[in-house]
């Protein structure tokens, strides 16, 4: 088999990479309403969202709201997406994953 030396090398370099790294949460998405006066001056944007978070394995799962401030810059997109790593759900051994706003111009 031609593959088989890519796929030995393939496999030490998983094992050299992955060992004690632990799993990424889930991304979570939301849309973030902008006025277009907000979007053609910038603004400084709170939002909101729920945060679930276990301690322990098998332990209680308990919610918390979380308020971000998205700094929309003048002359921001739609569609822009503004990422914060690390704010979205937590269990023990899987690293919490991003969670991501993305701007979008309410209607007029």
């Amino acid at each position: 088999n031609p593959y088989e030396a890519l796929m030995v090398i393939q496999d030490a370099f998983e094992k050299l990479g992955g060992a004690g790294k632990p799993a990424l949460g889930a991304q979570r998405t939301y849309d973030l309403p902008c006025t277009l006066e907000e979007i053609f001056l910038g603004a400084h944007k709170a939002a909101t969202h729920s945060r679930k978070t276990q301690k322990e394995a098998g332990g209680e799962i308990e919610t918390e709201d979380r308020t971000l401030t998205v700094e929309i810059p003048p002359g921001c997109k739609n569609g822009r997406r503004f990422v914060f790593e690390k704010e979205g759900n937590s269990k023990p051994g899987v690293e919490p994953g991003a969670v991501v706003f993305v701007v979008e111009t309410e209607r007029h």
